[in-house]
């Protein structure tokens, strides 16, 4: 990867196969300290998700050409984790129902996974811009798709920043009028790219990085077969 023509990897999987014991053994016998240490407290599903995301950035950088995988997170100011031991290499993770998303790159990233769902309507219309809340609202029919389409987006653009909630959804605007999506923002003078690759049905993802050109290489991972390479 290079800053000329930064390419972003995403990684995506299904979870549900580590409902079998065994292999949940084995992946949690592969994952860090600190990743131990953080799920401990989780609810089972909850700790597939967070193994399955581990696996997962396990097996880019193998794809990337490392050896000697070792994971040792350090933690931006707002808890953002970076890879302390793979300098230039940014990292981004989400998750939603059965699935777990991974988003790598050489510039800073973040990505968000959603399943679509009934929703409130009162939650775009207190936290959105007015534009953004109002293009929900405009075909009854699709409310929900649009809804998880903005939220995925602007989630993906506030980790990104590595703020999270603590940047307020309506300090900027998600723009879907053109050929591409833009970030109507005042934040900072850098520019983003934003892309949705299609994981799953019932399911929108978003993945955003801070250039303007990027390729995307999507590679849905089975997790078992991970365990077997």
């Amino acid at each position: 990867m290079g800053p000329e023509n930064t390419k972003i990897y995403v990684y995506a999987a299904d979870v549900r196969p580590l409902k079998e014991e065994s292999l949940y053994d084995q992946v949690y016998s592969l994952a860090s300290f600190q990743c131990l240490q953080k799920i401990r407290k989780y609810p089972s599903d909850q700790q597939r998700l967070s193994l399955g995301g581990e696996l997962l950035l396990r097996k880019c950088l193998k794809d990337l050409g490392y050896t000697g995988i070792h994971l040792q997170y350090t933690y931006g100011r707002y808890g953002k984790p970076y890879l302390e031991n793979y300098p230039g290499l940014y990292f981004n993770l989400s998750h939603a129902g059965d699935y777990v998303i991974l988003s790598v790159s050489d510039t800073e990233t973040g990505c968000d996974i959603e399943k679509i769902r009934d929703i409130d309507l009162t939650v775009a219309r207190r936290y959105f811009c007015k534009e953004e809340y109002e293009d929900i609202l405009r075909d009854p029919g699709k409310q929900k798709e649009v809804f998880f389409r903005y939220w995925t987006l602007k989630e993906s653009f506030t980790k990104i920043l590595g703020q999270g909630l603590l940047l307020p959804m309506n300090a900027f605007r998600i723009d879907l009028t053109g050929p591409d999506v833009q970030v109507i923002q005042e934040i900072n003078t850098e520019s983003y790219s934003f892309h949705e690759p299609v994981i799953a049905p019932e399911y929108h993802c978003a993945v955003c990085t801070a250039q303007e050109v990027t390729t995307v290489d999507l590679r849905m991972t089975d997790l078992p077969e991970i365990i077997k390479g």
